[in-house]
């Protein structure tokens, strides 16, 4: 069996979070999907609520990774680097 399988559901609810707002963070920077008029009215209604899943999955895959000693070699560890690139496209990009 894989890691995956074996976390608890609050761990699988919060990966897919974070990857969603990856997903909604990255493609809010593309020109030709932020200008269409669907993505446009789902981004008004949606970036606050973003904005908080991004910073909460973040924080929260940081708090599982120190419980977990600091281990490189663990989901909460990639899940912390893909909230953290997350931030930085929501920011800078």
């Amino acid at each position: 069996m894989d890691k995956f399988s074996q976390l608890p559901i609050v761990d699988k609810i919060a990966a897919f979070l974070v990857f969603i707002s990856l997903a909604f963070w990255s493609l809010s920077k593309l020109p030709q999907i932020a200008n269409s008029a669907v993505f446009s009215l789902f981004y008004e209604m949606s970036w606050l609520y973003m904005i908080v899943m991004t910073l909460v999955t973040t924080f929260y895959f940081l708090y599982k990774w120190i419980n977990m000693n600091l281990k490189f070699k663990n989901v909460y560890f990639y899940g912390f680097v893909i909230g953290v690139l997350t931030l930085v496209i929501m920011r800078f990009m």
